[in-house]
């Protein structure tokens, strides 16, 4: 079904002076979910050095601020998911994390594996030299200081930056964030609109018709898919020559993208 999906796009689209700049089998992208979580905690410090030595391409993770304005790296509202006291503390896991300051949940608070809650700073400054892509979803508006720690630390290769901008981020915040973060970004599927995308680089999605990703293609867009697990669904997605390939399963992954 997906091949005349596809096969009916390409007549439809048969007319455009035209063809998208797509990549190549060997440059699509395996991006570790949260790092590499087959055997280390989501988004800990352990999962993205996994990914590394695994050969990803690159890491996603999720960013949050504190009351405080510091940006912890941390999917949820709150920590109770992976973190728990340190010996002696008591961990406010209940707590939204934008209620508490970063010395609150460093003092008190570590993850389920025994490392420290990482501050997004810290993860620029530990990969800033090696090859990885990082795919880096904003959950709240980020402020100035986070921003400016990607000039900081990645002034010298922004393109291995792609901000993704969530559902949580108001447009204006969006907008703004897009002007002064000059590097690519996609917005997340739940803040399309077919008006505002045309001001980013693409999108990134989890479940989308084939038709509008060949049309967002040919629009010169970055498609970004993520929850691609299965191997069927990687085939699929290398077909379909996504940039980036978001995926809880690394080796299905790069097994398909060394397929000759």
């Amino acid at each position: 079904m997906i091949h005349i999906i596809i096969a009916l796009v390409a007549f439809i689209i048969s007319g455009c002076t035209h063809s998208p700049d797509l990549p190549q089998h060997n440059e699509v992208k395996c991006i570790g979910h949260r790092g590499d979580t087959s055997e280390q905690l989501e988004n800990s410090p352990a999962s993205f050095l996994a990914a590394l030595n695994n050969n990803a391409d690159g890491i996603e993770f999720d960013v949050r601020e504190t009351a405080d304005g510091t940006a912890i790296v941390m999917h949820d509202i709150d920590l109770s998911d992976v973190a728990l006291s340190r010996p002696g503390k008591v961990c406010p896991i209940k707590t939204p994390i934008n209620r508490l300051t970063f010395d609150e949940i460093t003092n008190n608070c570590q993850l389920k594996n025994g490392e420290d809650i990482p501050k997004l700073e810290t993860v620029l400054s530990t990969f800033q030299s090696t090859n990885l892509f990082l795919l880096i979803e904003f959950k709240t508006n980020p402020g100035n200081n986070t921003l400016d720690l990607f000039n900081i630390y990645y002034t010298q290769n922004p393109e291995k930056i792609i901000s993704i901008i969530s559902f949580n981020i108001d447009y204006n915040n969006a907008i703004e964030t897009r002007d002064r973060f000059k590097t690519t970004t996609l917005l997340n599927r739940e803040v399309y609109q077919p008006d505002f995308y045309e001001i980013f680089d693409g999108v990134d999605v989890l479940d989308i018709a084939t038709v509008f990703i060949k049309r967002l293609q040919y629009e010169g867009k970055i498609i970004s898919l993520y929850g691609i697990n299965s191997l069927e669904n990687t085939k699929e997605a290398f077909d379909l020559r996504a940039h980036y390939i978001t995926t809880d399963n690394l080796q299905n992954c790069l097994a398909v993208k060394n397929e000759t």
